[in-house]
């Protein structure tokens, strides 16, 4: 008899706790990062660095890995291409063949167009690409605080057609790395990952960085407030619309005049003028809506398991 009551109940313990354990977020952790130092290097496809530059520079992609946890590529590519997704297809290409495409794998590759200069041509319109995967997205965003743009354009001065310093871009883009990776997450950035459709963003109760089948608390609200704000605005027109339709419908057909209250024959006027001596006027300060301040979310987005940005020269 004991046994049969206390069953169920372990039952359904064990229901709870299975359902709880699919429901939560799975956190993301720098021990399954998937770093992978010995592929964190220079590919000088174009052939545009010496020996010396080359050196340098794989040491420094290394170190800057190193110091993020994260894995890092760059190649100067030596392909003809017609468009940045071409460019993003080259890098994307190169972070899985070096890093591989597992989910927890965190890192960024860069791929910057060299063939104008490979070939000498300074007609060629150039295509470069920052792809990110993994906690990579979340630190150089593509969407809001768009830090990406803003590493391409710290870049671009040292990557003009004919003039080409890919050794100097290079060296730019470690340190942005770096920079943007001390800065931190932008406070309720998230991203959408349509490879695994989830969502990517640093959860607020724990601190951790985790993929979830739902959007972070924060967006949620900023979602409800908006429909609430569409909802009553729609009210309010509404409302509008009716009284101007109730309004029409029992409007006077003409104005009566004032004297049909008067008996005729038996009134005086007399006339009065008000004289103002002096003037006062008050001003009040309106607020711009840029001088207020709150919270707000932002959100990227990841196309196949990577976010990132492209940049046209």
């Amino acid at each position: 008899m004991r046994f049969s009551i206390i069953q169920p109940i372990l039952t359904t313990a064990a229901v709870v706790c299975s359902l709880s354990a699919v429901i939560q977020p799975v956190s993301v952790s720098a021990e399954n990062s998937g770093l992978q130092l010995s592929e964190c290097y220079v590919y000088d496809e174009a052939g545009v660095l010496t020996s010396e530059e080359s050196v340098k520079l794989d040491e420094l992609v290394y170190e800057t890995a190193v110091d993020l946890q994260m894995n890092i590529c760059v190649r100067l590519g030596a392909n003809k291409l017609s468009s940045e997704s071409d460019a993003r297809e080259y890098a994307v290409a190169d972070y899985l063949d070096r890093f591989g495409d597992e989910k927890e794998t965190d890192g960024i590759a860069l791929y910057l167009d060299l063939y104008g200069s490979y070939i000498d041509d300074t007609d060629y319109a150039p295509h470069d690409f920052i792809a990110t995967h993994g906690i990579a997205q979340l630190y150089f965003t593509n969407g809001g605080d768009d830090r990406v743009s803003e590493i391409f354009s710290e870049m671009n001065p040292h990557m003009k057609r004919g003039e080409e310093d890919p050794y100097t871009a290079v060296q730019i883009f470690c340190q942005k790395l770096k920079t943007y990776y001390e800065e931190g997450i932008p406070k309720h950035y998230y991203v959408y990952d349509n490879e695994y459709d989830q969502y990517l963003y640093l959860d607020d109760a724990t601190n951790q960085v985790v993929w979830s089948d739902s959007k972070p608390a924060y967006a949620a609200r900023k979602q409800t407030l908006i429909a609430f704000g569409i909802s009553f605005l729609v009210g309010l027109v509404v409302a509008l619309v009716a009284m101007g339709i109730i309004h029409s419908h029992y409007r006077f057909k003409s104005k009566p005049s004032a004297r049909i209250y008067i008996p005729s024959g038996k009134v005086q006027y007399g006339a009065k003028q008000d004289q103002f001596l002096t003037r006062h006027v008050s001003r009040v300060k309106v607020e711009s809506e840029h001088s207020s301040s709150g919270g707000h979310s932002s959100s990227g987005s990841s196309s196949g398991g990577f976010g990132g940005g492209g940049n046209s020269r």
